[in-house]
This record gives C-alpha cells, sequence and structure tokens, in this order.
C-alpha cells in the first residue's frame, strides 16, 4: 500500500510539472476571457458552460466579499484546460454537464 501511495505522488507531481505550462497558459486565457465583454469558449458549448459555472458557483460560493468560482472565472479556465492540455478529461465533463 505504501508503494503504490508513493508511486501515485511520484506520478502525481510529475504530471504537474509537465502540465505547468499549460495551467500557466490557461489562467491567462481565464483571466482574459474573464474581463472580456464577450467570452468564447474552445472546448464547452455555452450552455455546457453555463451550467459548469452554476456548478462551480455552488461548490466554491463567494463567502463574506471574498470572491467564489463564479466570481475568479474557473469555468474559463475549465474551459481552456479541457481544450488543451486535460483534452482527455473533456469527454467526462460533457457528460457530466449534459447538453
Amino acid at each position: 500500500r505504501r508503494v503504490f501511495l508513493r508511486a501515485a505522488l511520484a506520478a502525481g507531481a510529475a504530471w504537474a510539472i509537465a502540465d505547468l505550462a499549460g495551467v500557466e497558459a490557461a489562467l491567462a486565457a481565464a483571466g482574459q476571457q474573464a474581463t472580456s465583454g464577450r467570452p468564447q469558449f474552445e472546448a464547452l458549448t455555452r450552455p455546457q458552460a453555463e451550467t459548469l459555472d452554476a456548478m462551480a458557483g455552488r461548490l466554491i460560493p463567494a463567502v463574506d466579499g471574498r470572491p467564489g468560482a463564479r466570481e475568479a472565472g474557473a469555468v474559463y479556465f475549465i474551459d481552456r484546460a479541457l481544450a488543451t492540455f486535460n483534452a482527455a478529461q473533456r469527454g467526462l465533463y460533457v457528460e457530466g454537464v449534459g447538453d
């Protein structure tokens, strides 16, 4: 069991380091989309993005004047991630939020 946990931790760390550039690019793109007047989605349809935005807002709500997922533009980060470094997970997201 300990060997498995060490291997899983090492794999997770390797993934995080390998995708750091993709994560940075997705963060930058999310910031631009969040402040633009008309955001464009790359991996999600607008209804899928709206559903995902509502779900994220419920999971991480704004509390005591601090921004939550919706205010931080989490949906734009997720969309960019699904279009780039995390494209393999797109099907799971689409299945989860429906059309």
